[in-house]
């Protein structure tokens, strides 16, 4: 129930209107109030180190007249008719019968030399006595020397009291001030008689002190309440800001659309109009009033109609700002805001070396234009700009190399392997930010192909293995019957001939799978390696050996070349072997009849290189890439007894130890390189 009428009320138009004028009002009695309250404290409240009617402004002005006094009373001689007349009313003010005031002037030795007080003394007349000095010097009389147009110099004096009052003469001084003139000091002894019974300014200032200075509390008080409801009122409207009346959620007024920035410039156009106009009239029509303290009220009345005017000129301003903030729509509708977005997109648009070159001119011809005004018109204010220029340049490139110093360390470890090292993007400029997100982002993805990689890799490696262990177990029963019926001498020479099919397809059978089991190991690399130093030449001839018949019986001829020094390398002796005899393997099954096999050992840039070339009996159409895919073979139509796994268990198992497999093919030219860096 609460919050309905809580609602309710926010999208009430009337409500908003009512709570809008209140606050115009209430803000302007605080300010009217206030303005009130405060003038009486400061002419009737605090004295400052007097007492009473002593610190008033009243009795400021007496002691001041009595000075003036006596001023003209010392160039008596020398007073114009105006200064006559103003010393003629000076002592009707001050006088005795007329004055509460009483006063004495002494020197510094003692001696009086003008007073009100009669025969009596000052002590028996005022309730408490005051000492005031005034200084007098010479150097007050300046001469200054004019040449008239005959050339003749003439010399006149000036009196800095008023010349209006008093005759100067003229002094023949050399300069217009002297330092060596002394400063005669005097003494104002005064005091305000406790009785007041002269009605001067003194008995109008305490009346006026007694009625008005118990107004100040409760001024005082009904200027905070106003100033405090104000508050409510100008929060409730902040808080109504943005709520229609059928409308759920935030929804704008046409005011409200209003660009925030336009807005602005209107009001403060508006405003700037009404305050000039209001200091007018309140200067013309109602300043005289604050004079009169029983007037001072209209006054402050029509400084309160003002504030509450330029009040109500204001609201439509914070009520927007409210209403915009809430909808989220503050900048999205600023026309600075969108021509900023725009220039920024224009600035996109041109390639980053093209913002870095404007940027830095435009900051150069700044940073110039400074120093040119600095230096031409010794403005100290351009300069500190330049000095400003100066320093937030270097603090901006600090701050753009450590960003790209993150840039670079990021990159770094992304070469390095570290998959899960992050750039930190939020603390960088934003032409490196970019960068640092494509750096974070190619992180991500390497590591995610990575994971990828791993999980096919472990499936494949799981699949092949559980197939072959599935296979392994029939095939190995098929392979146990095949012998056993071999040893059965059969008579029937065509079962003998199934039977001799069925025992040489069951072996390759075997071999196909353990070749399979092999490869999926070996580009997994989980098979485990043992490094040695071995002679290669060494182990060629050994391979060569164990295949000596197959080469001769597929009417190859074996070409070899090996290095005089020997040529050794740290490899696994049983996966090199297994290297060689898949390439020799290989030869035997695939290379043309009567040609020759070239099998070459080097020694070249610290490097060892086992070269196997022979020329193949089909036509090679397929590229080097795809020979080494497995199940690919150089014959299309498949005769032959090859499964297409060797050439690359050879690469991976080259890969694992640390090698490099190549693999050329120039028509009918077939070139397997293996490669180990020489171990001394």
């Amino acid at each position: 129930m609460g919050n309905h009428m809580r609602n309710t009320w926010k999208n009430n138009p009337w409500a908003k209107g009512l709570c809008a004028v209140l606050c115009c009002l209430l803000l302007g009695g605080c300010v009217g109030l206030g303005g009130l309250a405060y003038q009486f404290w400061y002419h009737y409240g605090s004295s400052g180190s007097y007492e009473g009617v002593s610190g008033s402004t009243a009795a400021e002005n007496y002691r001041q007249n009595a000075w003036d006094l006596f001023i003209l009373n010392q160039h008596k001689e020398d007073l114009t008719y105006l200064g006559r007349q103003d010393y003629k009313f000076l002592r009707g003010k001050l006088n005795q019968s007329r004055s509460n005031f009483r006063y004495r002037v002494l020197d510094m030795d003692g001696k009086e030399l003008l007073s009100n007080l009669g025969k009596e003394n000052i002590a028996d007349q005022v309730t408490q006595v005051y000492d005031t000095i005034f200084t007098v010097s010479e150097s007050s009389y300046v001469e200054e020397i004019y040449t008239n147009s005959d050339g003749q110099e003439t010399m006149r004096g000036v009196l800095s009291y008023n010349q209006d009052y008093i005759r100067t003469k003229a002094e023949a001084y050399a300069s217009t001030y002297d330092s060596s003139r002394s400063a005669n000091e005097y003494v104002l002894e005064w005091g305000i008689t406790s009785d007041l019974d002269a009605g001067d300014g003194l008995l109008d200032w305490q009346q006026n002190a007694d009625r008005y200075s118990i107004l100040v509390p409760p001024l005082a008080i009904a200027a905070g309440v106003c100033g405090l409801l104000s508050l409510i009122s100008l929060l409730w409207l902040l808080a109504a800001a943005g709520h229609r009346r059928g409308a759920d959620g935030i929804s704008l007024s046409p005011l409200h659309r209003c660009p925030y920035d336009l807005l602005l410039v209107l009001e403060c156009i508006l405003c700037s109009l009404y305050l000039a106009g209001g200091i007018s009239g309140l200067e013309h029509f109602f300043a005289p009033l604050i004079e009169r303290s029983a007037q001072m009220p209209f006054f402050f009345l029509a400084l309160g109609g003002v504030t509450a005017g330029g009040v109500a000129l204001a609201l439509p301003l914070l009520t927007t700002l409210a209403a915009q903030l809430k909808d989220h729509s503050l900048g999205r509708r600023m026309v600075l805001c969108r021509i900023g977005w725009r220039f920024v997109q224009l600035l996109r648009q041109i390639p980053a070396h093209g913002r870095a070159v404007a940027l830095a001119s435009a900051f150069l011809f700044l940073y110039a234009f400074f120093c040119f005004l600095a230096g031409n018109e010794g403005s100290f204010f351009c300069l500190l700009l330049a000095l400003v220029m100066a320093i937030a340049a270097l603090l901006a490139l600090l701050w753009w190399l450590k960003g790209w110093q993150s840039i670079r360390k990021g990159g770094k470890a992304l070469a390095e392997g570290n998959l899960n090292y992050v750039t930190d993007t939020e603390h960088i400029p934003w032409d490196l930010r970019g960068l640092g997100v494509d750096l974070n982002a190619i992180s991500k993805g390497m590591q995610k192909a990575v994971d990828q990689r791993i999980r096919s890799d472990r499936f494949r490696t799981e699949l092949i293995t559980n197939v072959s262990h599935d296979l392994k177990t029939p095939l190995t029963s098929i392979i146990n019957y095949v012998d056993l019926l071999k040893k059965r001498n059969l008579a029937d020479e065509t079962a003998r001939n199934y039977l001799e099919v069925l025992d040489r397809k069951s072996q390759r059978l075997k071999t196909l799978t353990e070749d399979l089991v092999e490869a999926s190991k070996a580009s997994a690399g989980v098979l485990p390696v043992e490094r040695q130093r071995l002679e290669t030449c060494q182990l060629v001839e050994q391979a060569l050996g164990e295949y000596a018949e197959k080469l001769t019986a597929a009417q190859l001829t074996v070409v070899t070349r090996y290095p005089k020094e020997g040529a050794f390398i740290l490899a696994d002796g049983r996966h090199l072997w297994r290297i060689l005899d898949n390439l020799l393997s290989n030869c035997a099954k695939y290379a043309m009849p009567g040609t020759r096999v070239y099998v070459d050992v080097a020694r070249k840039d610290g490097q060892v290189l086992l070269a196997v070339k022979n020329i193949s009996a089909d036509p090679l159409n397929l590229p080097a890439e795809e020979l080494l895919q497995r199940f690919v073979r150089g014959d299309d139509a498949r005769t032959g007894e090859g499964s297409g796994l060797g050439l690359s268990i050879a690469q991976s198992l080259t890969n694992l130890q640390g090698g490099k497999f190549r693999l050329q093919v120039d028509g009918d030219l077939f070139k397997a390189c293996v490669i180990f860096p020489e171990h001394h």
